[in-house]
């Protein structure tokens, strides 16, 4: 997550030198961006062939953001494996880096 509202507000109290903002204020917005990683022997790359990470989105989060593959435009499944590129920004489904490693 980027800077927000609640980013100015814990650097405001700290400035202040007042209690801070507690943690369960943020919480949903923190559990929208969980995303943990799947083991896997499998190397998965993007377009530009950046070495991607097989994760799946958390349950939580998969309420709140839907994620699309970038190549076929499916929506992928909260909690299903996929692709991400870390450099791009970008998802791809697993059938699609399957495609894009074999070209």
């Amino acid at each position: 997550l980027g800077p927000n509202c609640v980013t100015f507000c814990r650097q405001m109290c700290k400035r202040l030198a007042v209690q801070g903002v507690p943690d369960w204020v943020d919480s949903m917005a923190r559990s929208i961006k969980e995303r943990r990683p799947v083991e896997s022997l499998e190397e998965g790359h993007c377009a530009y062939g950046h070495v991607c990470q097989l994760q799946a989105q958390g349950l939580v989060a998969g309420l709140i953001e839907v994620i699309s593959c970038v190549a076929c435009g499916n929506v992928i499944e909260a909690g299903a494996a996929h692709w991400h590129c870390p450099c791009c920004l970008t998802d791809m489904c697993d059938a699609c880096t399957t495609q894009m490693t074999s070209i």
